[in-house]
């Protein structure tokens, strides 16, 4: 059967956007929309300004006009399918609404490359990460999960309302999973922990752990369970 649903997917702490708008661009004109949220407005700002640049270049360059020429106006109220807004992980939430509907969620995906560098290891990084990073982008708390938990917390929630679909493949994009995934960036140290923690949750299920190129644990991939 037919569907019009977009794949939705959530950048959780998207700082610039690079991911979210890499991902809004690869599938530029096709049913993917991309949410952002991050606790840095100059970052929401600056995120949704790369993605009237790039997202807007690329409609531009299918619709080049006249001689060669192309239209220059990046238009301010457009979203190319890609929005952000600022919000930290765990205020992203309608729980706390008494009944009011603030945010619209249904996310298929959801990834992060949150705050995880534990704070015992602050002073280990080197100058060209330290100078140009914000702090409160790199130090995920004492153990460096302090966001990590935020976003298992709001999982279940983020992902509620999507259906579970053997059998979709209306979407051009891919078809529909079994369960709404989440990719995350986390600390070398991390995988044990991240696993244990989804232990605790009945609807998150620790998929697996995937290497750097540099052979370091750096990748998660978790389940949101539909019962």
């Amino acid at each position: 059967q037919k569907s019009d649903r977009k794949v939705r997917v959530l950048d959780v702490g998207c700082g610039t956007g690079a991911i979210g708008i890499a991902i809004a661009h690869l599938f530029h004109g096709k049913d993917v929309e991309v949410h952002a949220i991050d606790i840095s407005q100059a970052a929401v700002d600056l995120s949704n300004e790369n993605a009237r640049f790039v997202l807007g270049k690329a409609e531009r360059d299918k619709e080049r006009v006249g001689q060669g020429q192309e239209h220059n106006h990046l238009e301010e109220g457009k979203d190319y399918n890609y929005k952000s807004i600022a919000c930290s992980a765990v205020n992203y939430t309608n729980t706390a609404l008494e009944g009011e509907i603030m945010y619209d969620f249904g996310f298929d995906v959801v990834i992060s490359n949150p705050p995880y560098i534990p704070s015992k290891d602050m002073k280990t990084l080197t100058s060209d990460v330290v100078d140009f990073e914000d702090y409160g982008a790199l130090c995920g708390g004492d153990d460096g999960l302090d966001v990590v938990r935020d976003i298992l917390q709001r999982l279940p929630e983020w992902c509620e309302g999507v259906e579970k679909n053997n059998n979709d493949t209306s979407s051009s994009v891919c078809p529909m999973r079994l369960n709404p995934i989440c990719w995350m960036e986390v600390d070398t140290s991390h995988f044990a922990l991240i696993e244990e923690l989804t232990k605790k949750e009945d609807t998150i299920e620790f998929i697996q752990g995937v290497k750097d190129f540099g052979g370091l644990d750096r990748f998660v991939q978790l389940a949101i369970i539909k019962k």
